[in-house]
């Protein structure tokens, strides 16, 4: 039991099998990894920031994706 506000709540986790194939999350992965490359080539020929010499929206939004605290 989780205690929530001094409740006790039960959680449910569901599980989707499409969630839990290991192709699709080889492929997910794949995936991911191409789009950190171009980011990652973006990012060496700006020399800081997605969209060039100053910091932006996109800059913020590549922060969240990649689990940058």
């Amino acid at each position: 039991m989780l205690q929530i506000l001094g409740k006790s709540t039960s959680i449910n986790v569901r599980k989707v099998a499409a969630h839990t194939d290991p192709e699709a999350i080889a492929a997910g992965v794949s995936n991911w990894d191409r789009h950190m490359a171009i980011l990652d080539g973006q990012l060496q020929r700006t020399g800081a920031f997605v969209t060039g010499g100053r910091f932006a929206l996109a800059d913020f939004l590549a922060q969240g994706r990649n689990g940058v605290p």
